[in-house]
């Protein structure tokens, strides 16, 4: 595994010295339990994306705040802040007043944009990894930790040569948690699609880049074995998921695990049944289109780039080569994943990852009318 150094931070540097806030212990315990019973007890970073909106929707209004820094969500309890800054870019005595008033951290705060600059998402996945651990460690409070699935596609044989720079850098995010934050939980979901019960999602990331690909007859072949898999799942999944992890954190100051995979495993469905449901015509505008053909990584470098690529205008090759060095490893998986952890006692709506995926693309499908929504994301 890589050494990665953030400034001066090394990865595998044993825990910092503990921060003095101007409290003793036992009164920032006190005054932090009596927030618990009078206030917004669990901190929210990332709470306007597609993790921390499911999240929310699992959560009383009023028992959250969110740290924002673009995005301002009407009615909700913000502190405005940034991840990538030290002490989220907040005066010494507003974040004291933070660390005093918590008593969970959810980190969900994330850049997902798989073609993005790595230098970027190291940025901001690690720095804003590292920040969340710190004010969890000073507020003596459990962090839960969002990472990815796809951490554990890295290093698999398929993938040998191939740089999967998101999940590097959560990978990288993982690290610094298990190696500096005193009580933690690592959540790794897979690929979020859209709400079990009706399909809803706060914005339409990767998979739906894909489908639209596919409506709009723009990919004449999908750059993965017919036989791989799509793990999904389902975003009110994921959402109740962290919710009874957050609660059970203020309830007794831990989640009870240290690592949560919220995955499809085994029940997987393919990458030709996604690709099936992507061509499904699904608003009765909609007329039908034909079903692009799979194929792999070795027929796309031995045939595909060389020969067909240069036929193409110059728009449509970035978009295709851009499919295959950088969205491929993320939905076509060799091995199933881990199957998903028991966490409570909340279960999908429906009878399957493939029909969880069937409902959300009802949804996008209603909502976009074909237009484009979104850029090359992962939730």
């Amino acid at each position: 595994m890589c050494r990665i150094r953030i400034g001066a931070l090394d990865p595998r540097a044993g825990p910092p010295p503990r921060r003095r806030l101007g409290r003793s212990r036992c009164g920032r315990r006190i005054l932090r339990w009596w927030c618990v019973l009078t206030s917004a007890p669990i901190l929210v970073t990332g709470a306007a994306g597609v993790v921390g909106t499911a999240l929310r929707e699992q959560l009383t209004l009023g028992s959250y705040t969110v740290l924002g820094h673009r995005t301002r969500l009407t009615g909700i309890p913000t502190i405005t802040g940034d991840i990538t800054q030290s002490r989220f870019g907040l005066s010494a005595d507003e974040y004291a007043r933070l660390a005093d008033s918590i008593g969970c951290v959810v980190h969900a705060a994330a850049n997902t944009q798989l073609n993005a600059d790595p230098a970027e998402l190291v940025r901001q996945n690690c720095l804003g990894a590292r920040h969340a651990i710190e004010l969890a460690n000073d507020a003596d409070v459990p962090l839960i930790h969002v990472s990815t699935a796809f951490v554990a596609a890295i290093d698999r044989p398929e993938n040998t040569g191939i740089r999967m720079h998101y999940a590097e850098s959560k990978r990288a995010g993982e690290q610094l948690v298990t190696d500096r934050a005193r009580r933690w939980t690592i959540v790794r979901p897979s690929i979020v699609i859209g709400d079990s019960r009706d399909g809803h999602i706060a914005s339409y990331q990767g998979l739906y880049r894909l489908a639209e690909l596919v409506r709009g007859s723009q990919l004449p072949f999908v750059p993965c074995s017919p036989d791989a898999l799509v793990d999904v799942i389902p975003q009110d999944v994921v959402g109740a998921a962290l919710a009874h992890l957050a609660r059970a954190a203020l309830a007794t100051g831990t989640t009870g695990f240290d690592q949560v995979w919220l995955t499809a495993g085994s029940a997987a469905p393919s990458v030709q049944e996604v690709v099936r449901a992507f061509a499904e015509p699904r608003v009765d505008s909609a007329a039908a289109v034909r079903i692009p053909r799979c194929i792999d990584r070795d027929q796309y470098e031995r045939l595909i780039r060389p020969v067909f690529l240069s036929a193409l205008d110059d728009r449509s090759a970035r978009r295709i080569d851009t499919l295959f060095t950088h969205v491929a490893p993320y939905v076509s998986i060799v091995e199933p994943f881990p199957g998903p952890t028991a966490v409570g006692d909340y279960r999908p709506t429906t009878a399957g990852p493939l029909a969880s995926l069937e409902r959300a693309l009802d949804y996008w499908a209603r909502g976009t009318a074909g237009h484009r929504e979104g850029t090359l994301q992962h939730a």
